[in-house]
């Protein structure tokens, strides 16, 4: 009889004790579950930590070849192109400054006059019973002083230098009679165009006028 007494007692205590144990389990899962996720957690900040660093650390060294490119390049073309170019320099100076004296030189030929066509031109067409006693040159003007026989032959002087196809006008400014050499003292002045005298004028051989009969009489 008392044993009947003390089994539901027994069946009680073994119910709590269960429930203790379970309890305790659930616990322990948990502790554990919830270390594991913090565990897990640490792990996954450290790895994105790293992976952070790494990537930074890829980015800088990116840039830092970019950069080391660049500085390449442009020693490259400092040494091909740019040393290079202050090289020329002084061979460009010294070229451009023979270019130039090439020009002046050109257009100082090219205007060049060649008086000794002139003089000849002016020695040819004299009268013949005329000389020079001075002759003189201004821009495009020249001015004679000479003698002839008389008036006439003064005046024949004149008109043989129109016979030269640079003359332009010829001027008898004056004309003296000479007591003492018994000659006709005389001044002209001649307007001319130098430009046909020019040594690079294709005209050149078109300046020689024809002649005068009278300048070949005595």
């Amino acid at each position: 009889m008392f044993s009947d007494n003390n089994q539901p007692i027994a069946q009680h205590a073994q119910t709590e004790r269960d429930a203790k144990q379970v309890e305790q389990t659930e616990e322990n899962i948990e502790k554990t579950t919830t270390h594991k996720t913090e565990e897990a957690v640490s792990y996954f900040l450290v790895g994105l930590f790293g992976a952070t660093i790494i990537s930074v650390l890829i980015l800088l060294g990116i840039q830092k070849g970019k950069e080391m490119k660049i500085a390449t390049y442009d020693q490259q073309i400092k040494t091909e192109v740019t040393d290079q170019l202050i090289a020329l320099a002084p061979e460009k100076k010294q070229m451009e400054t023979v270019l130039s004296q090439l020009d002046a030189l050109t257009i100082a030929l090219t205007s060049r006059v060649k008086y000794s066509s002139m003089m000849t031109d002016f020695e040819n067409n004299t009268f013949k019973k005329s000389l020079w006693t001075n002759f003189s040159l201004s821009q495009n003007t020249i001015s004679i002083n000479g003698t002839a026989d008389d008036y006439e032959s003064a005046a024949k002087a004149a008109a043989s230098y129109r016979n030269i196809k640079a003359v332009r006008d010829v001027k008898l400014t004056s004309a003296t009679s000479n007591e003492e050499s018994k000659k006709v003292d005389f001044v002209l002045s001649i307007t001319f165009d130098s430009s046909l005298y020019k040594t690079t004028a294709t005209k050149t051989a078109e300046t020689s006028a024809v002649i005068s009969p009278e300048s070949t009489t005595q």
